[in-house]
């Protein structure tokens, strides 16, 4: 819970320099705060604190990233109250709020029923046979995905905007569709 805490202070920052195309800036941010919480994990576990070696590496990256991205951008939020901004932020966000919920529940759900009626060892080869995908979709569609969008938003009254998608979704489909059909074989 505390991570979030962290990740969501920092995600207009990390916005920010994504939309601003700082690839070079977040991939430093993430190769140092994975190497500070890896560094707390491994000195926790060696000391001999078990699961909570895991915790804080991950409250540690999460809090090491946020200060890393908050002296990188210099921006930070000031503390006025706008009713009408914030009516037209909670009307926005309360409907993505529900769907990530109910995306949240749907993609959690087939974990659920196979844990409860296989056993928990048939939900560990399923879990890490669907860890194996979401990684080759990270690599092959997320990278594509995270340069493809901030540029799109640049686009945004043009006619290139549907240019540079189709050309991303073809640079996309010919990377990835080689590779998942070699998984499923």
């Amino acid at each position: 819970c505390i991570s979030f805490v962290f990740n969501a202070l920092g995600l207009v920052h990390f916005a920010m320099l994504r939309r601003e195309l700082r690839f070079r800036s977040l991939a430093l941010r993430r190769l140092i705060a994975a190497f500070a919480g890896g560094m707390v994990g491994l000195i926790m576990a060696w000391r001999g604190y078990g699961v909570w070696s895991l915790i804080m590496q991950q409250v540690v990256n999460s809090f090491v990233a946020m200060i890393i991205l908050h002296a990188g951008y210099r921006w930070h939020p000031r503390l006025r109250f706008s009713r009408a901004h914030f009516v037209e932020l909670f009307h926005f966000s309360s409907h993505t709020l529900g769907t990530n919920v109910m995306n949240f529940c749907m993609l959690r759900a087939d974990r659920l029923l196979i844990g409860f009626f296989l056993g928990k060892v048939d939900l560990g080869y399923y879990a890490l046979a669907q860890q194996l995908i979401s990684i080759m979709a990270l690599i092959f569609v997320g990278s594509i995905s995270s340069i493809a969008f901030p540029v799109l938003s640049r686009y945004a009254e043009s006619l290139k905007r549907q240019e540079v998608f189709t050309l991303a979704l073809k640079v996309t489909c010919l990377v990835a569709f080689p590779a998942f059909c070699g998984l499923m074989l």
